[in-house]
């Protein structure tokens, strides 16, 4: 058992510590310098402040996609419901059309807004900032919407779960 006097922090364990925290599941997607839609999945959202509305993910320094957020002006966090498991572990893949079969529109920044969600977050970026082995982003929410009705899809001990399970 590690705790914070150890001078040496084994990863795993502190990945498995972490993951007693529940969280949340969700996609966050833009545009490629090309105008094409990418996308991966996210479990590191949080609120940052009400006013002005400010979000924050974080993303993987080694991830095939930090440009494409490092460069873009807008986002979307949308928050997936309890029945969008499958979708949640297809934008995590590599190497796959992670938007293929999968139903979006545009949101009102012109960023993939994902259908059937439980909530959606549309962002300007307001800010990036070193994160040690991740890039944290900040986004201002410049529109937003939640289905109640839809439970989300949470992430617990590395699996999906749902509310009350």
């Amino acid at each position: 058992m590690n705790d914070a006097g150890n001078d040496i922090l084994q990863e795993t364990d502190y990945r498995k510590a972490l993951g007693c925290f529940a969280t949340g599941v969700t996609i966050v997607t833009t545009l490629n310098h090309d105008g094409a839609p990418v996308g991966l999945t996210v479990n590191s959202f949080n609120s940052v402040s009400l006013s002005p509305a400010l979000i924050l993910w974080s993303l993987k320094r080694s991830s095939g996609n930090l440009q494409n957020f490092l460069n873009c002006t807008s986002f979307c966090v949308n928050v997936l419901s309890e029945d969008q498991a499958e979708l949640a572990t297809q934008f995590a893949a590599s190497n796959v059309e992670k938007f293929d079969g999968v139903k979006w529109r545009k949101s009102a920044s012109g960023v993939p807004r994902l259908n059937e969600c439980t909530a959606f977050f549309d962002c300007s970026l307001y800010n990036h900032y070193d994160g040690g082995d991740h890039e944290i982003f900040i986004g201002e929410v410049q529109e937003f919407g939640s289905r109640a009705s839809r439970p989300p899809l949470m992430f617990i001990n590395g699996e999906f779960s749902r509310l009350g399970s």
